[in-house]
């Protein structure tokens, strides 16, 4: 089974991405939050090295909301 990140929300400064992994004892998934936040130089958009990771959908929305609204 291949797993792949999926893109849940996308802004102009940041990208909110979920993964569901299947447990290991094959009872329903676990769900990974990561979050990536991006700049403006230019007329490109670049991905900053800055990183996080959530297990929980209300933090990753939260820091997705602070960093769309900063």
């Amino acid at each position: 089974m291949t797993l792949r990140w999926e893109k849940i929300r996308q802004g102009e400064a940041a990208e909110l991405w979920k993964l569901d992994k299947p447990n290991p004892d094959g009872r329903g998934v676990s769900t990974f939050y990561r979050g990536r936040r991006f700049e403006r130089k230019g007329t490109e958009r670049v991905k900053l090295d800055e990183e996080a990771k959530f297990m929980d959908l209300d933090e990753a929305l939260a820091w997705f909301e602070r960093h769309e609204s900063a």
